[in-house]
This record gives structure tokens, sequence and C-alpha cells, in this order.
């Protein structure tokens, strides 16, 4: 493709370029959970594959790799006229790992909701963030345009998916996820939002509108925001939504200890 030859040669003159996969490959290797009290088996069958992906991850220290074939699967199974309700989860800046696996498990008991978890390594992509609580910040604005790209993509596509309960779209962003939850204002409507100790910087956008639901968790010794703050307290207030601030709280996901308060504001807000 001469598209790709041309981008090549630019990045060879201009100096450092991000290169990455299509963005089509983070949508096709979502996680995809279902909701077991409404297809049955179809679901647990579902679910599993998704479990089993997972499992061979931690054994092979390796992120997970999803197939394609879950979401074909759950579209199969939901009854002619059914409409579910569906959760859209955006995993931080290291890809679906243990805090988005176990925010996964926890959401996928939920009854009545699909899961879908676009994930941003299915395509050819750079790191960019490191266990010492560093970045790299100077791939920070492609790495942002990369994931506003990514739930952009995820958006289009449901809204085409005949069994998609459109006035139920929930997003929910764990760390860096939390960044384009707080930002997407494209044209699929949002029922609510839960940032999960993430971004509500301006580096991200707002792209709340008045009728949403928000949602949010910081912890006020969270090591990943000692240099850049979260914001997402300002975030709350702009726009009448709930925060859960632990100020001594060290943890990177203080949902867990909070995880009823995230069911019952899924349950709250469905219409």
């Amino acid at each position: 493709d001469m598209r790709w030859f041309h981008a090549g040669i630019t990045c060879i003159f201009l100096g450092a370029c991000v290169t990455t996969g299509p963005v089509t490959k983070t949508f096709e290797k979502a996680s995809v959970r279902a909701p077991v009290n409404l297809l049955g088996d179809a679901a647990v069958a579902i679910n599993a594959s998704a479990i089993e992906a997972e499992a061979e991850a931690y054994r092979s220290r390796h992120r997970p790799r999803y197939s394609s074939d879950s979401l074909t699967a759950l579209a199969a199974n939901v009854p002619p006229g059914a409409k579910l309700p569906l959760i859209i989860y955006f995993h931080g800046c290291a890809g679906i790992i243990r805090a988005a696996i176990g925010h996964l498990g926890l959401l996928a008991e939920l009854d009545d909701f699909a899961e879908i978890a676009p994930d941003s390594f299915a395509r050819k992509r750079p790191e960019y963030c490191f266990s010492n609580f560093t970045v790299d910040l100077s791939i920070s604005g492609d790495v942002r345009n990369m994931r506003l790209s990514e739930l952009d993509h995820v958006m289009k596509q449901v809204a085409k998916l005949p069994w998609v309960d459109q006035n139920n779209i929930f997003l929910i962003g764990h760390s860096q996820g939390g960044g384009p939850v707080s930002a997407y204002d494209g044209g699929v409507k949002v029922r609510g939002r839960i940032i999960l100790n993430g971004y509500c910087s301006d580096l991200w956008g707002d792209g709340m509108s008045s009728d949403e639901a928000l949602l949010t968790f910081d912890s006020g010794q969270d090591a990943w925001f000692r240099n850049f703050p979260s914001d997402c307290r300002a975030f709350v207030l702009r726009h009448g939504g709930t925060s859960i601030f632990e100020a001594e709280a060290t943890t990177h996901n203080l949902a867990l200890n909070h995880w009823p308060k995230v069911k019952a504001f899924l349950m709250d807000n469905r219409r």
C-alpha cells in the first residue's frame, strides 16, 4: 500500500514518528462478555472463551488474545428483537492485563448487560507507560490520538449492531482509558460514564452532555498522578456527577473497594 510507504518516508525525514496497525483490529479482537441471565449456556461459552484467553496470558506472561468469533457468537444468540444494554470498557495504557481483567470479570456478573472491551494492543503500537510510574512524553499526543480513534471506531461499530440498546450505552475507562471516556463526543449517544482512577484533564477534552450520568474514582496518593493530576473531581463538579475519593488511598484501582457502587450506578441509570 503506497500510503504506508509515504508515511514511512515522512517519518524518516521528520524524525520520531509513531506508527500503528489498523484501528479495526482493536474492535475485531475485543474482549466480549455476554449476560448469562439472558443468553444462558451460550453466554457461559462466550465468557469462558475470554477467561481462557486471560488464563493463557497469565501462564505465558503475555497479553490476552481474544477471538473475533465471540462477537459473532453473541450476535447469533440474542433473541430476535431483543435489545441489550452495553458497557464499552476502555483499558489503561498497559492493555488488558490484571486490573482490566478483574473489572471485566466483575462486569460479566451483571444481569442484562453485554460488555465489549476494545484491545489497543491488538494492533501494532508503541509502549507508552512503564512500571516506575513514568510515561514516554515524546509520544503523548500520538497516543492520545490513537486511543481516541479506537473509541470513536468502536462506537461507530456499536451503532450498527441491531441487538444493542442504543439508549443504554455506558462507557467505563480505567487509568489512561479514562481520558478517551471523558473526551468522547461523537455521534453515538452515551447514557453514562465511569472513570476508574483515570484522567479527566484538558489534554483529553470534555465530551460530556448534560443528560449523562457520571461516576469517578480517585485515590489521593495514587503514584500515577504525582506529576499529572487526574482532575476527575473537578470534572465531576462541572457535570453534577458523583466522585468516590479517598485522600489517603494509594491504590490505582480504587473501584475494587467499592464495586457495589459501580453496579448500583449502572443499574440505577438504565433507561
